[in-house]
């Protein structure tokens, strides 16, 4: 089934397995703001996985059987450009599957906080601010993985002028813990470092912690006991976006 519209460019919106099973009403956010920004994209209900649980545990034969999936669904498709929420899932498809489809992935993958980065550069995005002040956690594959750090720190600025950093961010930011496996295999040590971010975010007395990643969205809301509002960076911007 399809969702959304074709048009030449293409767009598959790739909503990540942990949106898509854990956190449903985050996938209907996305499609609703991809709207808004009138990007023409399809949703693929048949997707698989994209590989990045099973690659963690170098289980390297499923990886390339499921990258080999998803290519040639993405060539039935027509799809020349993912955009995601996910970073573990951005990562992926932006590094990994050229490294074991060779060329024949051609491809290209976008954190969705880059897509409304560039639009607002073009002046096609703004927002209604908001009177509460932010902290961001940078998640993993987005900040140290793909060295992105400035889109989503662009779009939390356009939203409040009360934008705090965190103790520990940028480069050498604490992971959130549920990262590379640990959260299903060690979640007492999940948690330990989950509650240890929330403290750091406490410490800025921010009203609101914020984060680009579904996995760290989960593990930082579950750790927070509520001391903390924690959202997606989609819900923040949801009803303050303006196109």
């Amino acid at each position: 089934m399809l969702k959304g519209l074709f048009r030449a460019n293409n767009t598959l919106y790739y909503p990540g397995c942990m949106t898509r099973y854990k956190l449903p009403e985050l996938q209907e956010k996305y499609e609703e703001i991809l709207r808004k920004l009138q990007i023409d994209f399809m949703v693929v209900e048949e997707v698989n996985c994209c590989g990045s649980p099973v690659l963690n545990a170098s289980d390297l034969i499923t990886f390339k059987d499921l990258a080999e999936k998803n290519l040639r669904l993405f060539k039935n498709h027509g799809i020349r450009r993912i955009v995601t929420g996910c970073p573990a899932c951005y990562r992926i498809f932006a590094n990994e599957y050229p490294k074991v489809l060779k060329d024949e992935w051609d491809i290209k993958s976008t954190h969705f906080t880059q897509i409304l980065a560039d639009l607002m550069d073009k002046g096609k995005v703004k927002f209604n601010r908001i009177d509460k002040s932010v902290t961001y956690h940078d998640p993993c594959h987005l900040g140290r993985h793909m060295n992105e750090y400035k889109a989503p720190r662009k779009i939390l600025k356009a939203v409040t002028d009360k934008f705090v950093e965190m103790e520990m961010s940028g480069e050498i930011s604490l992971c959130c813990g549920g990262g590379g496996g640990v959260s299903s295999n060690f979640p007492e040590i999940t948690g330990d470092i989950s509650e240890a971010r929330v403290l750091q975010a406490l410490d800025t007395k921010a009203d609101i912690l914020v984060s680009a990643c579904p996995m760290c969205d989960y593990q930082l809301a579950a750790a927070s006991a509520k001391k903390i509002e924690v959202l997606d960076i989609v819900e923040l911007i949801y009803d303050s976006i303006v196109v």
